[in-house]
């Protein structure tokens, strides 16, 4: 079906010619517009794309800030999921609660922010990793950060505040 609007310029009436096919027949019918109707019509228009792309720009320019989940793994190899001390065994399940019951959009990025003594052997920030992939797995992000816990003096339940996160890179 094609659409054509002809104005007629002295009496500002608009036309709106409808050209459609049935069964190989051309049918043409029209419809008279007022000139106000015209009007009014051009002013929703104009209002409804207005305001639909003022929206649209709020969304985009809201920019999703991450949800961290911070884990800290001591010269001991004591875990700690936030402020809660944890056995490895539990780590995935601990991490997969608090992502879950905690409100975050569906497009929020979750980081995994993991602080381990620089001293502990690969393997077990390997094994970590692969525990907080099993946890929870889509759109994520991992930074670690090697620390001297010992020298630093960081241990304990209150050890996130004891870390300076503006001194790390």
């Amino acid at each position: 079906m094609f659409t054509f609007v002809c104005k007629h310029l002295k009496t500002y009436n608009a036309y709106i010619l409808k050209y459609s096919y049935d069964n190989n027949n051309l049918i043409i019918s029209s419809n008279q517009l007022s000139y106000n109707h015209m009007i009014h019509k051009s002013i929703l228009i104009c209002l409804f794309t207005f305001f639909g792309s003022q929206m649209l720009s709020q969304t985009s320019a809201q920019k999703t800030q991450p949800f961290y989940v911070n884990i800290f793994i001591n010269a001991e190899e004591t875990y700690y999921v936030e402020t809660e001390r944890t056995e490895i065994e539990n780590i995935e399940q601990k991490v997969s609660e608090i992502v879950r019951n905690k409100p975050f959009r569906i497009d929020q990025q979750i980081v995994y922010r993991i602080f381990a003594d620089k001293n502990l052997p690969m393997a077990k920030l390997i094994d970590l990793d692969q525990k907080l992939s099993n946890a929870y797995s889509d759109n994520i992000r991992r930074e670690r950060y090697l620390l001297n816990t010992v020298e630093m003096n960081i241990d304990g339940r209150n050890w996130f505040e004891s870390i300076n996160m503006n001194s790390l890179n």
